[in-house]
């Protein structure tokens, strides 16, 4: 990851996140790290087209993650995968 991450998650197996709302973030919103059993829901993420390095969720080394039920309108990418992320279940509702 690079930048200021909202909020960091490191190591965090059978991690939830759910019912949160970030607007503007310092970079990317929310980061998820060497994690397993993760699931991401009912969260709104809001930046400006024009913002820059404003993920919506950055995904490393995560396994078997469930990403729902997430408007995501972020001025970068709305989701990165990087290396040795695996088995995502993604459901719609991802809007940019």
């Amino acid at each position: 990851m690079f930048g200021t991450q909202a909020l960091q998650f490191d190591k965090c197996d059978g991690l939830q996140i759910t019912g949160l709302t970030h607007i503007n973030g310092p970079g990317p919103h929310i980061a998820v790290t060497d994690s397993q059993d993760v699931t991401i829901s009912h969260i709104h993420i809001n930046s400006p087209k024009e913002s820059h390095n404003t993920d919506g969720i950055d995904l490393t080394r995560a396994i078997r993650v469930n990403v729902h039920d997430i408007p995501i309108r972020s001025g970068k990418n709305m989701l990165m995968f990087f290396p040795y992320t695996s088995i995502i279940k993604l459901i719609a509702n991802i809007n940019d």
